[in-house]
Formats: C-alpha cells, sequence, structure tokens
C-alpha cells in the first residue's frame, strides 16, 4: 500500500543441470508487525541456512527456500500492531481484491 518493497530472500545450493526442479518452501515472517518474535525466528533461520552444518546443506540441496522476513513493511515502519497502512487486519482482509473494497467503501 505504501509503495515500500517487500523483501524476499532465496536460499538453495547450486542447481545440478540433471536434477529435477526442487520444491519451494515458502516462509513469512512480520505479517502482524507488532509480532516481533518471528524476526528473531526468521534470523535464526537464515543463519542455520546458510552455515556449512551438514543437514543444513542437506536442506538447501533438497529444496529451495524463500523467506519473506517482513510482509507488512508498512505496518510496522508506522509502528502498527496488527494492522497495515490502511488499518487492515492482514489475517482478515486478504480475500478482497482491491476492487471490491473500493465498491464496499463508496
Amino acid at each position: 500500500m505504501g509503495g515500500i518493497t517487500i523483501p524476499i530472500l532465496k536460499i538453495t545450493n547450486p542447481y545440478d543441470s540433471k536434477q529435477p526442479k526442487k520444491p519451494v518452501i515458502m516462509l513469512i515472517g512480520r505479517q502482524h508487525s507488532g509480532e516481533t518474535h518471528s524476526s528473531f525466528i526468521i534470523h535464526g533461520l537464515i543463519n542455520f541456512l546458510i552455515s556449512k552444518n551438514p543437514f543444513a546443506n542437506k536442506l538447501r540441496q533438497e529444496y529451495e527456500w524463500w523467506i519473506l522476513p517482513m510482509v507488512n513493511p508498512d505496518g510496522i515502519i508506522i509502528g502498527n500492531y496488527r494492522t497495515n497502512l490502511q488499518g487492515k487486519d492482514m489475517n482478515r482482509n486478504f480475500h478482497h481484491s482491491r476492487k471490491e473494497e473500493e465498491l464496499t467503501e463508496t
């Protein structure tokens, strides 16, 4: 809404041309901007996935990890707890299109 880019990290090992396409695991954090604990969890996961740990290497080999550390940057920046820039809770207002919202607001 506020034009702020939602960051995404893609973590995986290089592809082998003989290997089939890897399944994608997508994780999101900070949908509710005040739930800061998800930042700590995502940070720990990223540190683990990029580590030299053999299990982390296996996870990178088998999967492509797409991590969105914060999907509500607008709400985070303005200090909202559960809502985005429009004051809407993203857990309860995700199924309406923008056009439907405009029609119901008038």
